[in-house]
Formats: C-alpha cells, structure tokens, sequence
C-alpha cells in the first residue's frame, strides 16, 4: 500500500502544487523511507512529519483539502472562465483522474503511517500519531458538471467519490 501511494503522487497531472508544501513533502519522504525499511530513516521521517503538521496546526487530511481548493492549475484556472462543456476532454478527465489519486492520499492516515513505522522500526509502541478535534469529517468532491457553476474553489461536499463521473 505504501508504494501505491508514492505511485499516485507521482502520477498527478495537474495537482502537482497540492504536494510542494512543508507537510506534503514530509509525507512522501515518510513513504520513501517506510519503502526503504530503514528504521532510523523511517523514525526521522515520521518526526518530521509529525512537527511540520504541528507547526501548521493541520492534520493531513485538512492541509490535503485545503490545498486541493486552492490549487491554481489549468484546469481551476479554466473552470473559473469557462462552462465545463467548453473544456478540453483532456483536461478535464486529467483533473478528474487527479481528484481521484489525491482522493486515495486523503485516506492515508496517521494511524496507519504510525503502525507501518512502529512494524519497520519493530517498536514496541506506534509512534504518537498527530491529531487534533474535533477532526473534519471524510470528504468527497461532487462530479464536475456541478463544480463548473460553483468555480471549483468552494468549500468540499460530502458525496464520494472525487473525480468521478469527468
């Protein structure tokens, strides 16, 4: 699974930015070194993980939603000037595809990053696993055609899942 995510971060088209912060980089080195099994590289990791989110006062899943709306692509930028219909296909399905990859991020949580170190480190404890409450509850973007109206830079709607139906 770890390697999946690494893979979908890689993979984005248009959703680049979202990953190029403080917390997002701390978390794709976190996965680099739970693929290299290293324990110190992996305690490192995590501990950098742990503070830049801190730092922040964010949890994962919020900073990764945060970034998502403010994400300033060719496709926001288009979807704010344009009605969806008018949209390159391309660009559209590659936003959609994009939504979906960042949709599988959101769901890797710090519990689970916790246990995959505390299994690679082989700890007797998982590491404390950054939180705060009251925690904001799972979300999904709806499909496209009814972002196009809503200039694709609201707040998220609970309807799963991100970047179907583009």
């Amino acid at each position: 699974m770890v390697q999946r995510y690494r893979q979908q971060a890689a993979a984005l088209l248009l959703y680049q930015s979202v990953l190029e912060t403080p917390i997002s980089q701390a978390l794709l080195a976190l996965l680099e070194a739970l693929c290299h099994e290293d324990s110190t590289q992996c305690m490192t990791a995590y501990g950098v993980w742990f503070r830049t989110q801190a730092e922040a006062q964010q949890t994962w899943p919020t900073h990764l939603v945060q970034n998502i709306l403010l994400s300033d692509n060719p496709f926001s930028q288009q979807a704010q000037r344009y009605p969806l219909p008018e949209l390159p296909a391309a660009l559209v399905t590659a936003a959609g595809r994009d939504l979906q990859r960042l949709q599988l991020l959101y769901h890797c949580q710090g519990q689970q990053l916790s246990q995959w170190v505390q299994t690679v480190c082989q700890i007797a404890e998982t590491p404390v696993v950054w939180s705060l409450a009251p925690e904001v509850p799972p979300v999904s973007f709806p499909t496209l055609p009814r972002l196009a109206g809503w200039a694709c830079r609201t707040r998220p709607l609970l309807s799963p899942p991100w970047g179907r139906g583009l």
